[in-house]
Order: structure tokens, then sequence, then C-alpha cells
């Protein structure tokens, strides 16, 4: 019986020991992160705002950890492919996702191969934007009210572009038609460039596009700024009113923010740690410079609050998508 008991005894401690060890050896090499290269996710296209953004932010790191990090383009299905490659990856802390809030959308629309909620990390909001409504030169309209009532005389003659189904450019269109009730067809492009392009050539009637996209095209009068889609400050655009104000209707908010996701299980000292990365990146003078000719704001927050404004959206967006009649894609 005794000879059991201390058996059970030393099976017992060298079970604590091997998991002390173990515990010991996973704090260590959270303690010494980074210590190889880290790979940033962008699942959109290159030279995009969040691209941009993504490689100012990696130089940043770069900078500060000492050591190589990468901004490696994933794109395709409204950026749900380079989000589910980061939601599969290893949780070490070396593959992370910078993803606008496309990920809220996607969930009512895509039968997705991961869950944005259960197999991400959040580790905080990076930046906020906003979006504004443009038109063709050949639009008869300059301002938000004017084309609602030129849009309702002639239903279903207007149409507008987009990145695709389920981007914040299509889902914000859909917002102003159930706000307005006005009727205009959908005209889907491959990336928000294309749909940008669209406009400007007189393809599609308008767009909701980055206020950082437009302002380089406003200036030859291709096109037109109608609205901008959200308080969100936007100083170049300071003479365009919001739509909100123009249909008088507080609701209408629709912001692109930009958000850093880690693989689920992550660490908690790797999630602050890239928290303080966030925090020193959108301190940095020439950062604030940069983004602010982009009509970007750092927007910086903690990872509760991520995955508050995240579980809200999902809400949001996917009620008006059912009230919509999208259909899944």
């Amino acid at each position: 019986m005794k000879s059991t008991i201390m058996s059970a005894r030393g099976a017992l401690a060298a079970f604590a020991l091997s998991f002390a060890t173990l515990l010991s050896i996973h704090v260590a090499r959270a303690e010494t992160y980074p210590s190889r290269t880290i790979t940033l996710v962008v699942p959109y296209s290159a030279g995009t705002g969040i691209d941009i953004a993504a490689r100012l932010l990696a130089d940043k790191m770069q900078q500060r950890l000492k050591q190589p990090v990468i901004v490696e383009n994933r794109v395709g299905a409204a950026g749900n492919l380079g989000s589910a490659f980061v939601a599969k990856a290893k949780p070490d802390g070396y593959t992370l996702l910078l993803v606008a809030n496309t990920l809220a959308m996607s969930p009512s629309l895509y039968d997705l191969s991961y869950d944005p909620l259960t197999n991400l990390t959040p580790v905080g909001m990076l930046l906020r934007g906003a979006l504004v409504l443009v038109v063709n030169r050949d639009v008869k309209a300059t301002s938000t009210a004017e084309l609602i009532a030129l849009a309702k005389s002639a239903p279903g003659t207007l149409n507008y572009g987009s990145p695709g189904t389920g981007t914040p450019q299509h889902l914000a269109m859909e917002l102003l038609k159930s706000a307005t009730g006005i009727n205009v067809v959908h005209i889907p492009y491959k990336g928000a460039a294309d749909a940008l392009l669209g406009t400007i050539r007189g393809e599609n009637s308008m767009a909701f596009v980055p206020v950082q996209s437009a302002l380089p095209n406003l200036g030859d009068g291709r096109i037109r700024a109608l609205g901008i889609s959200s308080p969100v400050s936007a100083p170049q655009l300071a003479n365009v009113p919001t739509i909100a104000a123009q249909i008088h209707d507080p609701k209408f908010d629709v912001d692109l923010w930009y958000g850093l996701f880690a693989p689920a299980d992550t660490p908690p000292n790797i999630v602050r740690a890239l928290g303080a990365e966030l925090n020193a990146y959108a301190a940095a003078p020439d950062v604030k410079e940069r983004l602010a000719a982009l009509a970007l704001v750092p927007s910086v927050s903690s990872p509760g609050e991520l995955e508050h404004t995240l579980k809200s959206d999902i809400v949001r967006w996917g009620q008006l998508i059912k009230t919509a009649g999208i259909a899944r894609q």
C-alpha cells in the first residue's frame, strides 16, 4: 500500500515537473517574441488604403522589434481567403491579419471555412476612414438630395459600382437604398479600383469609394463628391456634407475600420505586445502625416473593444443583408 502511494506521489511529482517545464518553455518563447519574421496578411489588393497602412505598420514594427515584418496580399472572396488563411495559422504571433470591416459583413453572405468570432483573436482597432458617394460628371445631381430625387424619378435606370457583394461600398449603397427608397442597380467589379474607374468612365452612374481613393480623381471634374458616409474626419472634403445630414437620418453611418487580428489562442502576452506596437504606430508623427494625407484616422482600441465592434457589426449588417434580400454567395 505504502509503495503504491509513493508511486502515485512520484507520478504526480513527475507530471507537475513536466507541466512546469512546458509552461516555462511557453513563457520563455512568449517573452522572447518575436525571434523571427512576422507575416502581416492583407486580404486586399496592393496599393489600397489598407495596404498602404499595413506597409507603414510593418515598417514601424520592424524598426522597433528588430525582426523582419513582411506584408503578404492574399486577395479574393471579399477578403475571406486571406482571413481564412490567418484563422487556420499557428497561434504563435508570426501570422497576423490586418482586415477591414468586410470581416463583419461576410458571415451573412458567405459559407465561410472559419468563424471570425471564434477562430481569430482581436488585437486592436488600428484606423478608421470614411467612404464618399461620387457620381459620374454626366449625372445631373450636385447633392445627395438631388441624386435621390433623380433616382426616384426613373427607378432602375441608374446603377452603381462596387468592389463586389458584401463589401462596405456595396452595403453602404444598400443602406442608402433602404433609408431613402430608391431603386438603383448593382454592378459588381473585381476590385475597388475597377469600380471607381467604371464611375469615371461612365460605365456606372455612381459609387461609394474610400475617401483616399477618390481624392486624386476629384480635381479634373470627371466625378463629383456628393456626400460623406460617416462623421469620421475627412479634412480634404470639409465642404462635402455627410449623407446623414442630407437625408435627415442620423443612423446613416458607414465607416471603414481596419483591425489587427491573430489566430485564436494566441498567448495573451503576445497580443499585448502587438497592441503596444499599434499604439507606437499611431503615435509616430510621420505615420500621422502619411495617414492624414489618406484621410485615415488612427483609432487604436483594446482587444475587447474591437471584439465588441465586430460582434455588433455582424448583427447590424446581417439585418441589412436580410432586409435587402441579398443572396448568399
